[in-house]
């Protein structure tokens, strides 16, 4: 009989502001841009880069091999 316990996994503490709500927020852009396109795959990386840059105020053909939305 197995009596190992399954550890917990490993978080930095959520606060107002923490990387976890910018990354709730990259994820909802990100998606947002994937249902602009009509729902086309294969652009999750890209989708998830603009968002990034367009949350931080910046343009999203900022990033080198992106092509703007």
């Amino acid at each position: 009989m197995n009596t190992t316990k399954a550890q917990p996994a490993i978080t930095a503490p959520v606060s107002a502001g923490a990387p976890a709500d910018l990354e709730n927020q990259t994820r909802i852009k990100a998606h947002q841009m994937f249902e602009q396109r009509g729902r086309q795959p294969g652009h999750d990386l890209e989708d998830w880069l603009a968002a990034e840059k367009d949350l931080a105020g910046k343009p999203a053909d900022d990033v080198k091999g992106l092509k703007p939305i």
